[in-house]
């Protein structure tokens, strides 16, 4: 997926914190830490190291430090332990799970040639200590089966093909806060670069991205690559949709303009769609006195989910909002 010859460019400190703080759960819209907000917000993982008998050798919270065991006797003491320290979630550790999955993966990562096949490998044998005993996870995850380098190559195809460029720009005002652009090229990706380089092959721009938008996108395209998706927005907005949880709230965005998506491959149209579907449906249901409107259609959905590993192209399976799904796991 990464060239051997990524180059990474354009990036100041400042430029590079700004993307950065954009996908940070504990930013809230204005850029301010949830926690100095609202002390009791949760936050951080648990992270319990366990004997062979259940009980806990040492614990931490991810943001925090050392924390205290006194009161963990098992493993059904980790969501009370969570909720004194206020983590959002906690992990369990068997002692020695470090040592065997070092152990377990190192042959397998070894004998893969790609990263993409290198890190399937290393959460295949995660998953493999997870049945085993030695990992456990608060809340529970869903075991959704991992896919084939195969599929993620295809999807990567679709998110991005050979020869063409991504591009983000997200404005402050008049001026670009942060940009990201992205080329692939000779099926992987030789180039991450930031605002620097953005500005250096776009030259002086008018200060309003409903404008700029187009002309970003053409000195991209003469100059780096084809771009294949373009998303501009100012910094304000993006960082409150990564964060919403609400259906048709990027919709609605795309819609008026408040973010920009251009071009736009036929995957984010369906993608929107959906979303505006679904915002429909939520509102239909209030009337309704809570009757969901979908629900008929939950079996077909389940159904093609069950057939992700038997689809020739994951284009037929684009009938899900990926930015919603983002939004949901920045709110957490």
């Amino acid at each position: 997926m990464l060239s051997r010859d990524l180059r990474f460019s354009g990036f100041s400190a400042r430029s590079w914190q700004h993307l950065v703080s954009l996908f940070d759960p504990s930013e809230g819209p204005a850029g301010e830490h949830v926690a100095a907000q609202d002390e009791l917000a949760k936050h951080g993982t648990v992270v319990v190291t366990e004997a062979a008998d259940g009980s806990a050798c040492a614990a931490f919270h991810t943001d925090r430090g050392s924390i205290d065991t006194g009161s963990y006797t098992s493993r059904a003491d980790l969501p009370q332990l969570c909720e004194r320290q206020l983590a959002l979630r906690g992990v369990v550790v068997r002692r020695g799970a470090i040592e065997e999955l070092t152990e377990r993966a190192a042959l397998r990562v070894l004998a893969e040639d790609d990263y993409v096949s290198q890190w399937l490998a290393l959460l295949a044998v995660a998953r493999e200590l997870e049945r085993d005993g030695l990992l456990h996870f608060w809340p529970s995850r869903a075991a959704i089966p991992l896919p084939s380098s195969a599929v993620v190559a295809r999807t990567l195809d679709v998110v991005l093909p050979d020869e063409h460029s991504f591009l983000a720009v997200v404005w402050e005002g008049s001026e670009i806060w942060t940009a990201l652009l992205l080329r692939r090229r000779g099926g992987d990706i030789d180039l991450i670069a930031g605002p620097e380089l953005v500005s250096d092959v776009t030259g002086p721009l008018g200060g309003d991205y409903r404008r700029d938008h187009r002309t970003l996108s053409q000195a991209v395209s003469r100059a780096i690559a084809p771009v294949h998706i373009g998303l501009f927005a100012e910094r304000e907005r993006l960082t409150q949709l990564l964060r919403d949880p609400r259906p048709g709230a990027w919709a609605k965005a795309i819609a008026v303009r408040d973010v920009i998506i251009d071009p736009a491959p036929a995957y984010v149209h369906v993608a929107a769609g959906a979303d505006a579907l679904r915002a429909a449906a939520a509102s239909t249901s209030q009337w309704l006195g809570g009757l969901d409107i979908l629900a008929p259609f939950e079996p077909l959905a389940r159904i093609v989910r069950e057939q992700v590993v038997h689809v020739a192209s994951v284009t037929n399976l684009l009938g899900w909002n990926p930015l919603q799904t983002l939004a949901g796991r920045l709110r957490k």
